[in-house]
């Protein structure tokens, strides 16, 4: 079926999905070309049989059959599919189980409305192209995505920053005191795949040859050597599909895609500014490993250019400081989790996430104007071998990433 078009949304299938009778419904594409690579987003507008309008989300697997394949559809799908219809529930649970105070809790996987993996099917059979994801519609609610060109400010890292350390925290609160609610919903999620993409039988240098298209860039010709050694180390292993091995007391649950266009923010204040709340999605490639990942991840891959070294110092004390304050709510013994021990796991896991990082800049920068027809396109990686529509905010961060990186020898 990989060959043949998507088969159509219905009105059954909804009905079946909401548990709900539907009386019409129009849907329309929610995002821009070139905003979401993995999937097919929809914007389905529902009028039930007492007249009441309801907008919610559906995600569905992409169009392409060569960009299934490489996303691992298969099993992506069903990772993100046990993140909210599994992992949020226990979440919330918890949470009010330990009477976190109101301005507290943490509610930031948004709500899910109905999911398969196959048609007539529930959560536990094969994926397959039929598989669908309903959600609240984030946009309804007042939530709206930041710029991803531009990156983050400090105010938005600080604030993310903290809800990411109650996310992973709130995991590792399952691990200590429900072991065998944290296998059942956590490591089912986090479940481990292959994520290699599929070979496609030519001559591929990999992500390293974003390294030649930035060659006249002064800071990448004079770290060019080591630069090609990092990256070229990470994609031999990517291709292997070989990943670093969980390490504990921290391993716990990671989004592992985090950065600013999996996530959305809400604002109020009497300047409609003051940010109010944050939800993070799109958790196919949900993982069980060390936190540092996506907090490193985040912060050099989707920061603005005017967040200096100094700060991202002290948003990682930040999130240390609030993931141990959070395990100290729910009785937790912290000890294992102490500065030191964690800062020695930055040091670990930085090496690492300064590839994945260094990629994700130029997925990032690249303006949706200059979307890739991705019906031509057989590795996402190929996307991204032209300077082509990229600014010069571009330039400035790779430039401020490598030299940042080479000054806290982490490549």
């Amino acid at each position: 079926m990989s060959g043949e078009p998507l088969p159509p949304l219905t009105k059954d299938d909804l009905e079946e999905l909401l548990h709900s009778k539907v009386d019409s419904f129009t849907i329309s594409p929610l995002t821009a070309p070139g905003e979401n690579y993995g999937s097919t987003m929809l914007l389905v507008d529902i009028t039930l049989p007492d007249h009441k309008k309801k907008s919610i989300v559906a995600k569905m697997v992409s169009e392409f059959p060569h960009m299934r394949e490489f996303f691992r559809f298969r099993e992506t799908v069903r990772k993100e599919i046990y993140t909210y219809r599994l992992v949020r529930p226990e979440f919330l649970a918890i949470q009010k189980e330990h009477k976190i105070p109101e301005d507290l809790f943490l509610d930031v996987i948004p709500e899910c409305y109905g999911a398969r993996t196959s048609r007539g099917g529930g959560i536990d059979q094969p994926v397959d192209e039929s598989s669908v994801i309903l959600m609240e519609n984030l946009k309804e609610s007042g939530y709206r995505l930041a710029d991803r060109i531009v990156g983050l400010d400090l105010k938005h890292l600080e604030y993310v920053v903290t809800r990411l350390a109650r996310f992973h925290a709130t995991a590792t609160v399952l691990k200590l005191k429900k072991p065998e609610v944290f296998r059942d919903t956590v490591m089912k999620a986090a479940a481990e795949f292959n994520r290699a993409p599929p070979p496609d039988g030519g001559e591929d240098k990999g992500p390293e040859g974003i390294l030649d298209t930035l060659s006249d860039l002064p800071v990448v010709q004079r770290f060019m050597a080591r630069l090609k050694e990092v990256m070229a180390k990470e994609y031999a292993q990517f291709k292997k599909g070989e990943f670093p091995k969980p390490r504990e007391p921290f391993a716990t649950l990671l989004h592992n895609d985090f950065w600013t266009n999996n996530m959305m923010f809400s604002y109020g204040g009497s300047i409609g500014e003051e940010i109010t709340g944050v939800k993070i999605f799109d958790f196919q490639l949900a993982a069980y490993g060390s936190p540092v990942r996506d907090l490193l991840f985040l912060l050099y891959s989707s920061r603005s250019l005017n967040v200096t070294k100094e700060d991202c110092d002290d948003l990682i004390r930040l999130y240390h400081n609030e993931f141990i304050k959070w395990l100290e709510l729910f009785g937790c013994d912290t000890e294992l989790f102490n500065y030191d021990k964690f800062m020695k796991e930055v040091e670990t896991e930085a090496p690492v996430c300064f590839p994945r990082a260094f990629i994700m800049l130029r997925i990032s920068s690249v303006p949706s104007s200059n979307a890739p027809d991705l019906s031509k396109v057989s590795e996402k990686h190929k996307i991204f071998r032209s300077n082509s529509g990229l600014g010069e905010v571009y330039f400035q961060k790779v430039e401020k990433l490598v030299l940042e990186c080479v000054e806290r020898n982490w490549i």
